[in-house]
């Protein structure tokens, strides 16, 4: 179960607008497929880099997108899981079965280490590949929600009971293939998210991970190797955010279009 001036603020207001009216849960579910998102554009680009140090900012653009993971999603419902305990679990979630081709997430680290003054420093960042893979193949539990919900709860890693559930209808493009499918999201009494959605979360919970990991390029801002390459620093200030919900060391999303990008103030000031 397991991204004219006028114009522009006319946007940003809508963006706005558009987020506030989000719950909680849809908050969270749209802000980590954002994340992951934009975790698979900066592995893309360090990768990008390393094989060519001299790769213009127009053909770093052009790699990022060539290997972009998006996603759009709609159809948002949000219920208490004690609604639905006496319905068949296959009819209230989307346990993909099917065998068809689903997105496999892996978690990579990236780390770079500089010597300055003798003292060796160590900086790291999280990011995600992305692959088309088999999904897995067999018959849904023939099972009420009550019946499940001890192995959903097993399952989730959260150590807390699930209480409320937010399904969500599902677009995955990446290398000019696409899949639409239905997904959810569970969620523990304090709003702890778990993902249930098996296509991008295959093999592990890349999803709600990256809901506690900040996806802040810190390789390629804090170290003089990569930060003052032409074709990074274009491509981080090209993706530059600021909003209201902004922090410093994280990734800043606009939820709507779920991008993300480096927040203004790090990329100006550096971390603080």
């Amino acid at each position: 179960m397991k991204y004219v001036i006028a114009l522009c603020l006319t946007f940003a207001a809508i963006s706005s607008a558009l987020a506030a009216e989000m719950s909680h849960e849809e908050t969270m579910v749209r802000t980590a497929y954002a994340k992951l998102s934009y975790a698979v554009d900066l592995e893309t680009a360090i990768r990008a880099v390393r094989h060519n140090p001299k790769i213009t900012y127009s053909q770093l653009t052009q790699e990022v997108a060539k290997e972009s993971l998006t996603f759009r999603l709609s159809d948002f419902a949000v219920a208490d899981m004690a609604s639905v305990l006496d319905q068949k679990y296959s009819e209230v979630f989307h346990d993909i079965r099917d065998g068809g081709n689903v997105i496999d997430i892996a978690s990579v680290a990236e780390t770079f280490t500089e010597e300055t003054g003798g003292v060796k420093a160590e900086t790291r960042m999280d990011l995600a590949r992305p692959r088309w893979s088999r999904g897995p193949l067999g018959a849904v539990p023939d099972s009420t929600v009550a019946e499940m919900l001890p192995a959903m709860e097993r399952e989730s890693g959260l150590s807390v009971p699930l209480i409320r559930y937010c399904t969500y209808t599902v677009t995955v493009t990446f290398e000019g293939r696409s899949r639409t499918y239905q997904a959810e999201f569970y969620f523990g009494p304090e709003g702890q998210p778990d993902s249930g959605d098996m296509v991008v979360a295959l093999g592990g919970g890349a999803l709600p991970e990256l809901l506690v990991k900040p996806v802040y390029p810190q390789v390629l801002v804090e170290t003089a190797t990569y930060g003052k390459n032409p074709a990074l620093r274009g491509f981080l200030e090209a993706n530059q955010r600021s909003n209201a919900t902004c922090r410093r060391g994280e990734a800043c999303c606009d939820l709507s279009a779920l991008q993300c990008g480096i927040y203004s103030a790090d990329l100006k000031g550096g971390r603080q």
